[in-house]
């Protein structure tokens, strides 16, 4: 049974170099696409079903980590770039890459592969007595979620 196990799926942010890089540290991340539709049943139908059309399509990805403020041997993201994309309204070009094998920390090797541009538009650090402090970090799409 090729179930895919949770490291091989990972958040990758393309840099300024044009290479895409993984955020440290992750714990989960998560890929949301929702089509919107719209009913379009007429007095006409002859059933009793509802009749739908596809009207629209967003996408979503959130991340949740640990928070590094330097580099803790991954050469990933780290959660002070991430706070920086929010602060500046930066749009961003996101991968979504899924792997059937070894771990996926360098997006290479990819079953699947979705990419799109994204705003950083919410995040939180939580901070308790005696655990690591964590990141949630929420992206919005802008425009086409795609295959590569």
């Amino acid at each position: 049974m090729g179930v895919i196990k949770g490291k091989n799926a990972r958040l990758f942010v393309k840099t300024a170099s044009g290479d895409f890089k993984a955020f440290a540290m992750a714990k989960s991340c998560t890929l949301h696409i929702a089509n919107s539709v719209e009913e379009t049943s007429t007095k006409d139908d002859t059933n009793d079903w509802a009749e739908n059309e596809i009207v629209g399509k967003a996408w979503d990805a959130q991340l949740d980590n640990l928070v590094s403020l330097t580099d803790p041997g991954s050469g990933g993201e780290l959660t002070a770039d991430l706070m920086s994309l929010a602060l500046a309204g930066t749009k961003v070009t996101l991968k979504f890459d899924i792997t059937n094998g070894t771990n996926n920390r360098t997006a290479t090797n990819s079953t699947l592969k979705l990419t799109g541009d994204a705003y950083l538009v919410d995040w939180n650090i939580s901070a308790a007595n005696r655990t690591s402090v964590t990141g949630s970090f929420q992206f919005t799409g802008t425009g086409p979620l795609a295959t590569s």
